[in-house]
């Protein structure tokens, strides 16, 4: 007599991928999946490895190999922007002149920030508001 021994696949416990926030730092940020995988049992990320600051879908793809169901995995990286440090911007006096007056923010802004000034290079007297935007 003869008969079929049938083993299914099973399918995979423990194993997480939750969405994670960084703030930006200039280095790599990726996701990673929690919990032991089985032996034979692999992953592949996409989407992993980002650097600027916004949202990213990163995917998990589980290969269960020969005994386990695969699986696919969504998370989302998100990478905030950093808060800008040692960046001062003050009032200033000057006596007449005829000579255009500016005021300038004090500091040193990271590579690609740029600053706007709106309301510099007066050159008549009295109380003039100036603002530094930053981006």
């Amino acid at each position: 007599l003869t008969a079929d021994l049938t083993i299914s696949k099973a399918a995979l416990g423990g194993i997480g991928f939750a969405n994670a926030t960084f703030v930006y730092d200039g280095t790599a940020k990726s996701l990673a999946i929690t919990g032991a995988l089985p032996t034979g049992v692999t992953v592949n990320y996409s989407g992993n490895g980002k650097t600027k600051a916004g949202t990213y879908p990163v995917t998990a793809t589980i290969d269960g190999g020969n005994n386990y169901i695969g699986e696919t995995l969504t998370a989302d990286l998100t990478i905030s922007k950093a808060a800008l440090l040692g960046i001062g911007f003050a009032n200033a006096s000057f006596v007449y002149d005829g000579t255009a007056k500016s005021l300038a923010i004090t500091g040193t802004l990271p590579t690609g920030v740029t600053v706007n000034y709106n309301g510099n290079a007066q050159t008549k007297a009295g109380v003039h508001p100036v603002t530094a935007t930053i981006d």
